[in-house]
């Protein structure tokens, strides 16, 4: 039988970039999650588990949420449930902000 051992790069399709030996510390295959343009932060879409990220609270909580009008509405996209990030963060500094006066006495 024929030796199947090949080294890496015999493995590798001449297609595929060569692989990095070195540390990177970002690799090219990560997204780059840089929220500082506009536009790319206005469309962004983020499913529950990031929602979970951003504010602490179970799933079952951010349909709580959701149903009280304390979070935007969720749209599904082939069976999957996200949320737009920049109505997410405005929902979350209204839910950081003291209740008014008026709140409080309702």
């Amino acid at each position: 039988m024929a030796n199947s051992k090949r080294s890496k790069s015999e493995n590798q399709h001449p297609a595929d970039p060569p692989h990095s030996t070195s540390n990177d510390s970002h690799p090219a295959h990560v997204y780059n999650d840089d929220t500082s343009d506009p536009v790319i932060h206005q469309h962004r879409l983020i499913n529950a588990a990031q929602i979970r990220r951003l504010l602490p609270i179970s799933t079952m909580s951010i349909w709580r949420y959701e149903q009280a009008g304390k979070l935007p509405r969720h749209f599904s996209i082939s069976g999957r449930n996200f949320w737009r990030l920049s109505e997410v963060l405005d929902a979350i500094k209204r839910l950081q902000q003291p209740a008014t006066e008026n709140e409080e006495a309702e």
